[in-house]
């Protein structure tokens, strides 16, 4: 994600006018965006940090067997952890998969915001 940002970062400074052009291909990249056609660079560097936010955050629900999980179950007292360990995993993915997406628009909506007031600033 780091290296996407970086690309996009120094599009905006060495580029002519490439401020504009990254910000609008940003932009286009998620949605409509009138008759601005995104760049393909900035398009690709888009995605990666989009599908990069996206499995950080998926990672750490607090839903076995994900990472976050682990922290949750280390973080609970010893009874409500034998309650925690017997949960089914077909009631984990159950809730990954109707829970988890929710959870994971309403963190990633901010997180591209962060990314494009970043760009937006240099």
């Amino acid at each position: 994600m780091l290296a996407a940002f970086t690309i996009l970062a120094v599009m905006t400074v060495a580029v002519p006018n490439g401020h504009a052009i990254v910000l609008s291909s940003f932009a286009a990249s998620f949605g409509p965006a009138g008759d601005v056609a995104p760049q393909p660079l900035v398009m690709l560097c888009t995605l990666a940090i989009l599908i990069n936010l996206s499995l950080c955050i998926f990672n750490l629900l607090p839903i076995p067997p994900l990472d976050g999980s682990h922290f949750v179950r280390n973080m609970l007292p010893y009874n409500a952890v034998q309650v925690y360990d017997r949960i089914p995993i077909w009631v984990s993915y159950l809730f990954m998969i109707f829970v988890g997406r929710f959870i994971l628009m309403a963190i990633l909506g901010p997180a591209l915001r962060l990314v494009f007031s970043a760009l937006y600033l240099m």
